[in-house]
């Protein structure tokens, strides 16, 4: 075995410089760089499918025997876009037209707030399963089909919250379809065909669907049918309207133990 080698007189001694310390009371760095936060919201461009989120809005009704229904159009679109214009629906609400329908609503929270005469007042605290079925063309030559999801749950928020000065109740979803896992989140508000006084009041509802991986933190609530869970999460953030609330509560990844960023 070779003796070890001697250091030289002027030889310099090589070790790591020491890290620079922190200065007590110096604030962290939090900023989040525009393009590392759309990275987070949307991913990569690497051309898959369940990159977008699937805008689902329409009118949102009741009847006397208490069936609620859901009728509209899908659009798809990133996240950091926010809604698509109406224009889009317009074009698609042939080719992408749903309809959904809950005959047996329940509640799951009995302490919400007294609407008043509000029309979402009704939808405070209910939760149930959606059944239906939407178009979708998958671009193989067949044109629009009707497809159906597995299973879709939702629940809606115990009170009324603002959106833009709006009174909206929030919603979230989660279930799976043959397409896969998903989860949804949005807000139902009032509004009107046209700015005319006399033009009939309806409930709008915006429900964003985003496909998830088996992986994903979310995918226990999409499993276990627990849509009130997501619910929980996203009424966190109240769905503050700036031009990325979609992608902060429905991020397109979300590591294990997360349902939003």
């Amino acid at each position: 075995m070779p003796a070890p080698r001697r250091k030289r007189e002027n030889e310099k001694n090589e070790r790591p410089l020491p890290k620079k310390s922190k200065k007590r009371n110096e604030p962290e760095e939090k900023c989040v760089p525009l393009e590392k936060l759309l990275l987070t919201i949307d991913g990569k461009d690497d051309g898959d499918w369940k990159r977008p989120l699937f805008f689902w809005k329409g009118v949102l009704s009741t009847s006397k025997d208490n069936t609620i229904t859901f009728k509209g159009s899908w659009v798809s679109g990133l996240a950091s876009n926010g809604v698509p214009d109406e224009s889009m629906y317009e074009e698609t609400k042939e080719t992408n037209y749903f309809t959904l329908e809950c005959k047996n609503p329940s509640t799951f929270d009995t302490k919400g707030e007294a609407g008043g005469e509000n029309l979402l007042s009704s939808f405070f605290g209910v939760k149930g399963e959606w059944k239906g079925s939407y178009l979708l063309d998958q671009c193989d030559g067949m044109g629009a089909q009707s497809y159906t999801d597995t299973k879709h749950f939702f629940a809606f928020d115990t009170k009324l919250r603002s959106i833009n000065g709006n009174d909206v109740c929030l919603i979230a979803a989660c279930g799976e379809t043959e397409f896969g896992l998903f989860v949804a989140g949005g807000f139902a508000k009032i509004s009107k065909h046209t700015e005319d006084a006399t033009s009939k009041q309806f409930i709008e509802l915006v429900l964003a669907r985003r496909y998830i991986m088996d992986r994903d933190g979310r995918g226990k609530c999409a499993k276990s049918d627990s849509p009130v869970d997501l619910l929980n999460e996203i009424v966190k953030d109240t769905l503050i309207d700036d031009e990325y609330c979609w992608g902060r509560i429905l991020p397109r990844k979300c590591g294990r133990g997360k349902l939003k960023l």
